[in-house]
């Protein structure tokens, strides 16, 4: 059986090639990456295979069922962040 997580975050994050001749790599970083990462995790302890920001949320809200699935504490991040689920 095969499983997939998917987080969907929204805003700013730099991508591009990083690394030497021979030895490059396509990545992205920045806050909106390292959220998104953590409520994959926050996901994967609940059981819920699609799960978005507060940010991303409140954009959709008027046009999909979500379910609120609380308040967590994420590395990394002063205030606890709010999770909803799309499934």
């Amino acid at each position: 059986e095969w499983k997939v997580r998917t987080s969907i975050c929204e805003g700013l994050a730099l991508f591009g090639g990083m690394g030497g001749k021979g030895n490059r790599d396509f990545t992205v970083i920045g806050d909106t990456v390292n959220l998104a990462f953590r409520i994959n995790d926050i996901a994967g302890k609940l059981d819920k295979h699609l799960v978005i920001s507060e940010s991303v949320y409140r954009q959709l809200k008027d046009s999909v069922q979500a379910e609120f699935l609380g308040e967590f504490e994420a590395q990394g991040k002063e205030h606890k962040v709010k999770v909803y689920s799309l499934n």
